[in-house]
Formats: C-alpha cells, structure tokens, sequence
C-alpha cells in the first residue's frame, strides 16, 4: 500500500535534446540534479514529483549550453506523455563568447597598452558580459570559458611542436638512409651521418613518448574526449605501427652496415642484399610517414577551431 502510495507522487517527465534540428544522442543531462542519459533518439526521462509544475535542466558538462527554455527552466506539461524539447547550443560556438575570450586576453597581456586603451577594452568585455547573461551564460560558465582557453594557450604549442617535430624526425631519417646509406659502406662520415639521424629521432620519440600521458589528459580537459581520442589515435599509429614496425628495424640495418664497413673480407652480394632490405623498408615507411603527417596536420588544425 505504502509502495502505491509513493507511485503515485512521482511521474515520468520525458524530454528531447536537438541542437540545430539534429538529436543530441547519449549525452547526459541533470534534471532537478538527477542525472539522466538520452537515448538514439536524444530522449531522456526523469521520474519528478507530480506537483511539480518546473523543472531546471544542466547541461553535465562544459560541451553545450541550454537556449531553451530560458535559464533551462521547463515547465512540465499537464500530459506525461508529451515531449518537451530542449534546444542546446555547442558552449564553444557562440561568437559571443569567442569576443569575451579574444578581449580578455588582450586586457590581460596589457602591456605597451595606454590607460585609455584599457578603458575601451573594459568597456567592450562589460558589453559582451552583459550579452553573455542574457543567453543564460553564468559568471561561473565564463571563468571556466576563460580558464579553458588560457589551458588551450598554455599546451597548444608544445604538443603541436612534438608532434610535428616527431614527423619531421622521423622524415629525416628515412631521407638518411635514402640518400647515404650506400654511401655509408665505404665512407666513415657517412656511417656518421646515419647514426646522427637515428639519435636525433630517438631524442624526439622519448621526449613525445614521455609527454603523450600529460598530452592525453591535457587535451580532454581543454579540448574535448573526441580531440583525445584522436591523440590517442595518432600516438598508436606513430609509435605503435611505425616506429615499433618499421622504423626500429632501421637500426639493425645500420649495424650490418658498420659490420660491413668493418669487415676485412667485402661481399658484394652482402651489400646487395642490405642494400636491398634498406630500399624495401623506406619504400613502405615513406607511405606511412606521409599518412602520419597528414593525421598530425589535420589534429593540428582541429586543435585551433
């Protein structure tokens, strides 16, 4: 009886998520606090209390922002059956906030700036903070916006540079054994040479293989777990395809190239067959090294929208 009872002060609110007519699927909101996941469907449901005639939707995280209703506050419809809708924008995509953040950052790397320069500016980002409120932005969203950005500007150049330097590595050693490795059988410089490329590379993938944990972690706080994953994604290809596959190897090739430098008794066919394993090997890892320079660009540029 006790049971019945409390069944009946509870209904089903059920509400649909769309951002620009498309569904939001398997994202979590709170209602009333309570945490509820959409479906496939972007549809959510939330057991409330059947006096209650509103209730307040969050957003979980900082990925999307809620236009409407106003303040996330939905009034609940007199039929349970009914979808209510909920219109989200991307948090990251109002130009307005884009505005707050670019004269933030002026006002804050203010030096060389004249008093009324710095007025003006002030002026602007009270106008743009003012906007901000009226589309439900809180003063709490717009520090966390800030605080992104500012990790965002922090990180941005180091991991780009680490990635690209890997690539660039990488790239100049295949070039080595390219273009002096045959040399290298008979000339000491050019043994030289392909020992330098291999422990230029190896400085750049222990310095990106120790920083890739940081870097993964980094950019799913500042960035997004899509832009990680794509991290993620990169650093498997880099070190677990290419280097562990195709690039490691190289140095087994160097050394059957010093070991026939040295020996006494030179076998041409021996140098042949090296040769031939070097041609072989740069021939697969140069397609790779294009396609991970591709990957790396496109992360690149994604990391800047």
């Amino acid at each position: 009886m006790a049971n019945n009872f409390l069944y009946c002060q509870t209904i089903q609110f059920k509400g649909q998520l769309l951002q620009n007519t498309k569904v939001i699927k398997n994202y979590t909101v709170l209602v009333d606090g309570q945490a509820t996941t959409t479906d496939d469907a972007g549809i959510f449901y939330a057991v409330i209390n059947s006096s209650a005639r509103q209730i307040k939707i969050q957003p979980s995280d900082q990925k999307y922002i809620i236009v409407y209703p106003q303040g996330g506050r939905a009034l609940v419809p007199k039929d349970a059956s009914l979808v209510t809708e909920i219109i989200l924008a991307s948090f990251k995509s109002n130009d307005y906030l884009k505005e707050y953040l670019t004269v933030s950052k002026q006002i804050k790397d203010s030096i060389g700036k004249s008093g009324n320069q710095m007025k003006s500016l002030n002026t602007q980002l009270d106008s743009i903070t003012v906007m901000l409120h009226k589309l439900n932005y809180t003063d709490t969203d717009l520090r966390s916006a800030k605080e992104i950005q500012e990790g965002k500007d922090r990180n941005i150049f180091d991991i780009t540079k680490d990635l690209e330097d890997y690539y660039r590595n990488a790239q100049n050693l295949l070039s080595a054994f390219k273009y002096l490795s045959d040399y290298a059988f008979s000339n000491s410089r050019g043994l030289e040479q392909l020992s330098e490329a291999i422990s230029n590379y190896n400085d750049v993938y222990n310095r990106l293989d120790g920083k890739k944990i940081f870097y993964q972690k980094t950019i799913a706080d500042y960035w997004s777990k899509e832009q990680a994953d794509s991290f993620q994604n990169i650093i498997s290809f880099a070190m677990d395809t290419i280097h562990a596959n195709n690039i490691y190897p190289l140095r087994d090739l160097l050394q059957q190239i010093r070991d026939y430098f040295n020996a006494n008794n030179k076998s041409a066919q021996l140098k042949l067959s090296i040769q031939k394993k070097i041609a072989d090997a740069i021939a697969v890892d140069s397609d790779l090294i294009e396609k991970l320079k591709n990957k790396i660009t496109q992360f690149s540029q994604s990391l800047t929208t």
